[in-house]
């Protein structure tokens, strides 16, 4: 073995080349130096997905920060090293040492007294090197690590330090715009791609939706911006898709020339179970929680670990105790999708149009539904169809954008084929609550009471089974409600009566219409007319004079039965 002491390069030549200005990351860039340089941690890790900025936010630290270490500073670019083996020779390289054995015995020779800080970019890729991570901590003690990556290196002495996206502005209001850190990037790359270029009243709307569209990604912001040497920022606001952001840029790694290349590098690095999961979460609208993405993920062995793995990879955004994918994230996922079967593709649309319907976006519960049932093939299982059927029905009773009967009989055609009590009980349940809705009282009544017999029968076959909702036995006296949220289990379909509130729970409505029924009858034996001439329909009414109650409560006893009707903003919220 042959080394040299270390050459100190002039950081001019190792940084990498083309970097404009750094805006929006003061926050981030006090953190790192109280890190490296006042808390003396050794190794610290900036982590975030691609696109986000690490490079650029560590080079302008590391430049900040060489003379404080007499040792020297160093840049590694890890983006050309394909095999992890070959990390320590890239190192070494960079050190300017002649290797003729093994280079990571070289390299800690030659730091092993050194004070110094080296910098090792995109380490993602080769993250089988990081044993020798862990060798250059332990034999050059006075080293500072600073490491660029998508996912942390996961040792002990290791301080991860997230960067997250650009702050974006709350309103259209032009100041907040220009002080949003995401306004200010967007707003410096504009006037670098159209020197007329200027932030005013007239367009900080325009700029500040564009910014949000983009999740505050600075990699989307300064593609978008370029894209205004050539068109107008109506223009470019209008035909913001992965398409669009591309550059012709050449001094940057071919990954960060398009938004879609650095997504697919990150997508690539996944490992299987993950990928075909995220091309699943394609689907989803908006945000999940826990229970949804478990139920989308299926047969993956630990929904956990997958979603772990997004988190990490910076594919999946946690917010609180529900997750999302950005904008852009979400279209590349969806992209994906369409590798999946049309029965995997309507099978994770259900999941989503259940979901919609629990938290009361009706009109996206319509949308998926219908085209979950359009993407089922003839052969598809009965069960799932009758799910997409009952989704599209519910969906459309509730926002009337079409006459949902005709898709809730066929609804209750296909349950009736698939021989599964639970199907049964939910489509009929499904129908009668759309018929006492639309004032069918008897009809609504009679599909109910087939619903609470079919979810009897559920209860005897499922827990004698024990294969239902996890196998947890329904509390007594709830009609078959189940014990888990919709959207996990067996069945990812509104009507479960779980966390979610979305639940078709026959037996509350069932009593309601009852009472309103009896009523009606006792109004036209007495001659007083029908109740629907005096209040209006009983289904749809709401007692006067307080709180809703419950029939049979109300301050006129068993005698003076109150009704109110299933608010649509509340799906199943029968007392």
């Amino acid at each position: 073995m042959n080394t040299d002491a270390p050459v100190l390069p002039d950081l001019s030549s190792v940084l990498p080349a083309g970097l404009a200005p750094l805006v929006g990351r003061e926050a981030d860039l006090d953190r790192l130096r109280q890190a490296l340089r006042d808390g003396g941690e050794r190794l610290v890790t900036l982590t975030g997905p691609g696109g986000i900025g690490k490079t650029r936010c560590a080079a302008e630290l590391l430049r900040q920060l060489a003379p404080e270490f007499e040792g020297g500073a160093w840049v590694v670019a890890l983006d050309g090293v394909q095999d992890a083996r070959f990390v320590p020779d890239a190192v070494a390289a960079v050190l300017g040492l002649r290797v003729a054995g093994d280079a990571t015995a070289a390299v800690l020779d030659a730091l092993r007294d050194r004070q110094g800080l080296l910098l090792l970019d995109n380490f993602e890729h080769v993250l089988g090197a990081v044993p020798f991570v862990a060798a250059l901590l332990r034999g050059a003690p006075r080293m500072h690590l600073l490491v660029t990556s998508r996912v942390p290196l996961h040792l002990s002495r290791e301080l991860e330090i997230p960067l997250a996206p650009l702050g974006v502005p709350a309103s259209h209001d032009l100041h907040e715009v220009g002080r949003s850190a995401a306004g200010r990037l967007f707003a410096e790359r504009a006037r670098r791609a159209s020197p007329g270029f200027a932030l005013t009243a007239a367009n900080a709307g325009s700029v500040a939706r564009l910014v949000r569209a983009l999740g505050g990604l600075p990699l989307a912001l300064e593609l978008a911006a370029a894209r205004l040497r050539v068109l107008p920022l109506d223009a470019v606001l209008a035909r913001l898709n992965l398409a669009l952001l591309a550059s012709g840029t050449h001094d940057v790694p071919p990954r960060h020339r398009t938004l879609r290349a650095t997504l697919q590098w990150s997508h690539d690095l996944l490992p299987p179970e993950a990928r075909e999961v995220f091309a699943r979460l394609g689907v989803f609208p908006a945000n999940f929680d826990l229970d949804a993405f478990e139920a989308v993920a299926g047969g993956a062995a630990d929904a956990l670990d997958v979603l772990t793995a997004l988190v990490e990879h910076g594919l999946v955004v946690r917010d609180r105790d529900r997750f999302a994918l950005t904008p852009p994230v979400r279209e590349a996922a969806a992209v994906l999708t369409g590798d999946l079967t049309p029965v995997d593709r309507g099978r994770t649309l259900l999941v989503a149009a259940a979901m919609a319907h629990v938290q009361g976006e009706f009109p996206v519960t319509y949308t998926l539904a219908r085209d979950a049932h359009a993407l089922l093939p003839p052969g598809a299982p009965p069960l799932l169809r009758m799910r997409a059927l009952t989704l599209w029905g519910m969906g459309a009773s509730f926002t009337s954008l079409e006459p949902a009967l005709p898709i809730l009989h066929r609804a209750v055609e296909v349950a009736q084929t698939s021989g599964d009590p639970w199907a049964v009980g939910l489509a009929h349940t499904a129908l009668g609550r759309h018929l006492a809705n639309q004032g069918e009282r008897e009809a609504g009544v009679a599909h109910l009471e087939r619903g609470l017999a079919a979810y009897r029968g559920e209860l005897e076959f499922g827990w004698v089974r024990g294969d239902r909702a996890g196998g947890d036995a329904p509390a007594p006296g709830r009609g078959g409600a189940r014990a888990r949220p919709a959207v996990r289990g067996t069945h990812p379909c509104p009507g479960s009566g779980g966390r979610g509130g979305g639940g078709l729970r026959p037996r509350g409505t069932l009593r309601h219409l009852r009472a309103a029924r009896l009523r009606d009858r006792r109004a036209v034996e007495g001659g007083g007319g029908s109740a629907v001439g005096q209040r209006g329909h009983p289904a749809h009414s709401e007692p006067s004079g307080g709180p809703r109650r419950a029939a049979g409560t109300g301050p006129g006893g068993a005698g003076n039965p109150q009704v109110y009707r299933a608010r649509p903003g509340r799906p199943g919220a029968d007392r």
